[in-house]
């Protein structure tokens, strides 16, 4: 209870160039995942992207946390 950090929702803290990276890697990793495992590796490629995605945000937002700063806001104005 006392030393608990806060839970964050998964989609915060993200820029639009956060997303579009996100969106670039998952299409990677199912069209490797077509080419090693036709025809249904699309599927197990977008599976792992997610994954692989969700566990490096939350090591991100642990950084931050663990520093006590916050991520950069997008200064593109």
């Amino acid at each position: 209870m006392g030393s608990e950090p806060p839970k964050t929702n998964i989609f915060s803290n993200m820029t639009l160039v956060d997303w579009l990276l996100a969106g670039v890697f998952t299409a990677i990793t199912a069209a490797i995942g077509r080419l090693l495992f036709p025809p249904l590796g699309w599927a197990a490629g977008i599976l792992i992207g997610l994954l692989l995605l969700y566990l490096a945000k939350r090591r991100r937002d642990g950084v931050y946390t663990q520093n006590d700063k916050t991520p950069p806001d997008d200064d593109l104005r």
